[in-house]
């Protein structure tokens, strides 16, 4: 259940294109990249992503065309800040 408290602040590592969206690559931190797995659900900036790749600490999370139009994700460039 997401309890709307910001754990952390995080960097954006990347962001891609990915066919009609996009894949946004962030630095998680050690603490919050070890109590996650593929699968799960991180709020990024508001809005609840579901993790698809996990290297290290750095998770990656697929913006589908409508995430994109409704977000500011659409928007993020590397080393942008996200919470």
């Amino acid at each position: 259940m997401f309890s709307g408290i910001i754990e952390k602040l995080a960097a954006v590592k990347n962001i891609k294109a990915n066919g009609e969206g996009k894949r946004l690559y962030v630095e998680i931190g050690k603490e919050v990249a070890a109590d996650s797995k593929i699968g799960d659900s991180i709020s990024i900036n508001g809005a609840c992503l579901t993790v698809s790749e996990l290297n290290g600490n750095v998770a990656a999370f697929d913006l589908m065309p409508e995430t994109l139009s409704r977000t500011n994700l659409g928007l993020l460039k590397k080393n942008d800040r996200v919470n």
